[in-house]
């Protein structure tokens, strides 16, 4: 019982005693290590997504004849300055996306508007899609391995098990433990509903940056109201 184990405690030598309460220390220590080295994580994430902002809006000023739009023209020289990649690594659908995402899900500018693109949504696309605009590579690569009949297209089946492993690679943390999120079958029907242009139920290459980009979205909500005190991460 509870007063036999006391007993026990009470009467380990020294050097247990000892060695019991260094095992303790060390294991704080170790959670306060661990602590430190996540928030300096987070800060230079903080710093680096900072740069990438700087970098964006010095490029858009750049290019920019008047500070507030930009030419469609130049859409392409600018992603290049944002976002540190060769123009002629630059996939054509990367820019159609910024410029339909800045132009708020419209490709062409509203008739009797001015035909450039404002700064603010243009840096808000770039902050949004950057990552995967200097991945475009990877998802080629991520294409080919998932389209395992070779039919030019990501099946439904294809395009779950192709998020699954992009989720698995995936960098998340809910209040300072890692996590990795569920793709459910919900969250296929999104995906396919945002990024499937041409309705056909499945994903064309040019249509895989915009699916992971909605994952992306999904993740970053399921991630806020993990946060906010849900019991489960899906």
């Amino acid at each position: 019982d509870f007063s036999d184990s006391s007993a026990l405690i009470a009467q380990r030598s020294p050097a247990v005693q000892a060695t019991m309460a260094g095992g303790a220390a060390a294991s704080s220590g170790q959670r306060k290590r661990t602590a430190k080295d996540r928030e300096k994580r987070r800060e230079a994430v903080r710093k680096k997504r900072q740069q990438r902002a700087k970098r964006a809006e010095e490029a858009f000023d750049k290019l920019s004849d008047d500070g507030e739009y930009l030419a469609e023209s130049r859409v392409e020289e600018f992603l290049s300055e944002a976002v540190h990649v060769p123009r002629a690594k630059l996939e054509s659908e990367a820019v159609e996306l910024v410029i339909t995402t800045a132009r708020g899900g419209r490709r062409y500018s509203e008739e009797g508007k001015n035909d450039g693109i404002p700064k603010a949504p243009l840096l808000g696309a770039v902050e949004k899609y950057g990552e995967y605009i200097r991945k475009s590579k990877d998802i080629d690569d991520m294409f080919d391995r998932f389209d395992t009949n070779k039919d030019g297209v990501l099946s439904r089946s294809e395009l779950k098990k192709a998020i699954k492993a992009h989720e698995k690679k995936a960098d998340r943390s809910v209040k300072g433990v890692n996590a990795h999120l569920f793709v459910e079958d919900d969250d296929i029907d999104f995906i396919l509903e945002q990024s499937d242009a041409d309705h056909s139920g499945a994903i064309s290459r040019s249509e895989l940056l915009p699916a992971i980009a909605a994952w992306e979205e999904l993740a970053a909500i399921k991630i806020e109201k993990r946060k906010k005190g849900g019991c489960t991460i899906s």
